[in-house]
């Protein structure tokens, strides 16, 4: 599965402005029993003491999550989309955003 959340959010980011982009919030949730679903979105801002610099979008893949069916608990998703974020965070799509990347959250609504 990892293979094609990369392959997602790969394509999402290509197509993406982010010359605006100082962090990013990959927002996981729950769509419907046993199906998931992951947004990235974009900000202008970050602050790790206020929970509302997510809400400073530049961009989002709302209209387009990646999304897929696993029968297992929250913390289990959690922790696989976070690995999954890991294994992002290394490719070199996400190399364009050099040093202005300042974050990357995985809040769990």
């Amino acid at each position: 599965m990892v293979e094609k959340f990369i392959e997602w959010a790969e394509n999402a980011l290509q197509g993406a402005e982010l010359s605006n982009v100082v962090a990013l919030n990959f927002n996981l949730y729950e769509d419907q029993d046993s199906f998931w679903a992951v947004e990235i979105v974009g900000t202008s801002s970050f602050d790790e003491n206020d929970a509302d610099w997510a809400c400073d979008e530049v961009f989002v893949t709302r209209d387009n999550p990646f999304t897929w069916e696993e029968e297992t608990d929250c913390d289990a998703i959690l922790e696989e989309v976070t690995e999954w974020i890991g294994d992002l965070m290394d490719d070199t799509v996400l190399s364009r955003f050099g040093d202005c990347c300042l974050a990357a959250a995985v809040p769990f609504d």
